[in-house]
């Protein structure tokens, strides 16, 4: 399926899918950085970057923070695969450190929402996890 040029399309999010991948909903090859892209009508579309880039209503800014986001999430992934070994958690927020600790320091590696820790967290099932009381 290919999306029509003709109508507007805008960036509403990104993902990159860790180990997997999935199709570009625009041409069919399989990626796993993915923009969900939006037209005018409201229907959601995920494309890879670079199918993004030709469809009409959506800006190289756009696609330059989109690929910065995905960079991102990359290198938290990679972190919590490869170095993470401590994972402080209080209220919503996770610190993620590269050693063990027993409470909240401030030499922290990634701080972040608990839903986005959520997400990744099975990735590394070794990580220690410590609960903050409130």
């Amino acid at each position: 399926m290919n999306l029509p040029l003709d109508t507007e399309y805008k960036i509403i999010g990104h993902d990159c899918l860790v180990d997997n991948y999935t199709s570009c909903e625009n041409c069919s090859r399989v990626i796993c950085n993915i923009a969900t892209i939006e037209d005018t009508e409201g229907h959601k579309y995920s494309v890879g970057l670079d199918c993004a880039e030709t469809l009409s209503g959506i800006h190289a800014l756009d696609i330059r923070e989109t690929k910065r986001l995905i960079s991102r999430t990359r290198k938290l992934i990679k972190f919590i695969k490869k170095e993470a070994q401590t994972a402080f958690i209080r209220e919503n927020t996770v610190w993620l450190y590269k050693y063990e600790i027993n409470e909240w320091q401030s030499t922290w590696i990634y701080r972040l929402d608990i839903n986005k820790y959520k997400l990744y967290r099975d990735i590394n099932p070794f990580i220690k996890t410590i609960y903050a009381s409130k």
